[in-house]
């Protein structure tokens, strides 16, 4: 993959001293490692692609944050720190390959293909949780309650409650979001975060959204959560290869009604308010 030496050269190389070059630059200083990675650009691809790619993001940056790139990272920082809050809602297994998101307290969420396929109700499976008052992740028992293989889901119950987030059940076009996941456990924490932005609410056949960051392996079952308000909306179950690889996501509203049809889940009743 590329970094930031890579494209900054390739800006260098193609951008002539000026507020482009410096705009360009800009952008690629805010950008973590972890977002490099998901740009899914490599060095090979030519300085023109590269930066053709850079200026698409920086554009898309600006005009999601309603302005000018100044406005766009600004709050960077803060989602960082949102990122750092939200790590305590991501559990893996021991092996770090699968993520799963805890749905309700004793509810947890992750995808169901690749090693899950083989999952029965009932069967037993381990998982490691951040556990933010011990400062380090531990184990947790836990066992599979029934999977949805159209939804590409499997729910789990645990056998003591854990954190979980607050559930916001409904998502607009262009929301901006945060995903959790564990690609990248080279850093200091037992969690990698990307950033996207909401590209459609309306389900495929499947029952899915999409997201428009890419999803990369280490983040199928990780959750979706809004950047402004820290709650949880969806959880990614993989990628659309056919659009980009962007994002395929379960919305939580879905996922409540997936978890209604298994006989004893905890779901809570819902006040939809009035005329709903």
């Amino acid at each position: 993959m590329i970094t930031k030496a890579d494209a900054a050269a390739a800006i260098r190389a193609t951008t002539g001293p000026g507020k482009e070059r410096a705009r360009l630059l800009a952008f690629l200083e805010q950008q973590t490692d972890d977002q490099l990675h998901q740009w899914l650009i490599q060095a090979e691809d030519g300085y023109e692609t590269i930066v053709e790619s850079i200026k698409e993001k920086a554009d898309r940056a600006v005009a999601a944050a309603g302005g000018t790139l100044a406005t766009a990272t600004a709050g960077r920082d803060d989602s960082s720190v949102r990122a750092k809050e939200l790590a305590r809602y991501l559990a893996t297994d021991h092996g770090y390959g699968s993520v799963f998101t805890p749905l309700l307290p004793r509810v947890l969420v992750t995808h169901r293909h690749g090693s899950h396929e083989s999952w029965t109700p009932d069967t037993p499976v381990q998982v490691l949780v951040n556990d933010v008052n011990a400062g380090k992740q531990r184990n947790v028992e836990c066992k599979v309650l029934g999977h949805h293989d159209q939804n590409d889901v499997v729910f789990c119950i645990t056998d003591e409650e854990l954190d979980a987030p607050d559930l916001d059940l409904g998502v607009a076009p262009g929301a901006r979001y945060l995903l959790l996941g564990c690609s990248n456990r080279s850093q200091r924490k037992p969690y990698s975060v990307s950033q996207g932005v909401i590209s459609t609410t309306i389900p495929d056949a499947n029952g899915l959204i999409r997201g428009d960051a890419p999803s990369i392996p280490g983040y199928s079952g990780g959750g979706c959560f809004s950047e402004e308000t820290g709650k949880l909306f969806a959880v990614n179950v993989g990628k659309d290869d056919r659009n980009g690889g962007r994002a395929m996501l379960v919305h939580v509203a879905s996922l409540l009604t997936l978890l209604r049809t298994h006989k004893g889940a905890p779901v809570p009743e819902w006040d939809w308010g009035e005329g709903a």
